[in-house]
């Protein structure tokens, strides 16, 4: 098993699906990094050495996505930036808070 942004990627799996558990990465978005990295479609996660994941996070910078932590902070700061300014869908998030406790 390999571990890769706090994830754990499992052997058996084809790497352009196993690369979807980060969150934050879609289908499209694994084939495009597979595809710079020159990674088969066939190719599984057993079958890379550590070289390929380190030149993996690069690319991810490179193209500036934006990943696990990184994305739920903007994720939440967008939600309480809708509840300060007191719009509807602010307002949403608000009642759905109230009506868990």
């Amino acid at each position: 098993m390999v571990q890769i942004l706090g994830n754990t990627l499992e052997n058996k799996k084809k790497v352009y699906i196993a690369l979807t558990k980060i969150y934050g990465l879609n289908k499209y978005q694994t084939l495009f990094l597979c595809n710079k990295l020159n990674i088969g479609k066939d190719c599984k996660v057993k079958d890379l050495n550590q070289n390929y994941f380190v030149k993996l996070i690069k690319l991810i910078e490179q193209n500036n996505l934006i990943v696990e932590n990184n994305l739920r902070q903007k994720y939440r700061s967008d939600i309480t930036n809708l509840i300060n300014i007191k719009c509807y869908r602010g307002i949403r998030h608000i009642q759905k808070t109230l009506n868990r406790r």
